[in-house]
């Protein structure tokens, strides 16, 4: 499972890798938002009658927005934008438009059964909404398939699988804890995924003790999913 911007997923890490190289999963700064995208055509007519038709499923229309990141920083988005083909080959992503504080989470039979209310984004159905949940406590994550929706009361339980592929090394305390549960999308990037780039502050190779040294830089990443939402 490709996830960005880190690359393949690992079992008991949160770090993915690209090339052989590991990164960590970071958020984009200065926010993300989503929008449901409805592709509905209308046409008027004289006696004011509408004839309306479906041109295609909904989707969504993600934008990662990040503002004066290291320069270290853009050159795992841009690995990771290359390793995909831009454009051309999906992969995941977390819609971090869309995160929740869980009532409870709790493990059984080789699941987490996660409890959330508001609007259910999720489905155990493949390739609708979303089929895995995200659970991170800002540092550590767990990424698992969504293979049960259950309603309970104004809330949902949503059966989590997060042992069979062990992506990530949230505990279940800390997850109990501090975690803060997001949908992941199958997406593409839009074309010129990087375009709106632009360099910004710089910061001087010789001061630098963690690789962050030369020009930040501030622009979006924009996404659509690649099923019905």
């Amino acid at each position: 499972m490709k996830l960005f911007p880190i690359g393949d997923l690992q079992a008991q890490s949160s770090q993915g890798l690209i090339d052989g190289k590991s990164y960590s999963f970071f958020e984009p700064n200065a926010g993300c938002t989503a929008k449901r995208v409805y592709n509905i055509l209308t046409t008027r007519f004289q006696d004011q009658t509408i004839l309306t038709r479906k041109k295609a499923e909904t989707y969504l229309s993600i934008t990662y927005k990040y503002q004066n990141i290291f320069a270290r920083e853009f050159r795992q988005l841009e690995h990771f934008i290359e390793s995909v083909d831009e454009a051309l080959t999906s992969f995941y992503l977390v819609n971090l438009d869309s995160g929740v504080n869980p009532s409870n989470i709790a493990s059984s039979l080789s699941r987490w059964n996660v409890t959330i209310d508001g609007e259910l984004v999720y489905s155990a159905t493949t390739n609708m909404k979303s089929n895995f949940m995200f659970l991170w406590d800002g540092l550590n994550f767990k990424v698992g398939d969504i293979t049960s929706i259950t309603p309970s009361d104004q809330n949902y339980v949503i059966a989590v699988d997060v042992f069979t592929n062990n992506y990530g090394d949230l505990t279940l305390s800390r997850a109990q804890s501090s975690a803060v549960v997001y949908p992941i999308y199958e997406v593409y990037t839009q074309t010129n995924a990087l375009g709106s780039f632009e360099s910004t502050y710089y910061i001087p190779l010789n001061i630098s003790t963690s690789n962050d040294g030369g020009f930040m830089k501030s622009g979006v990443i924009s996404f659509i999913t690649k099923y019905r939402v």
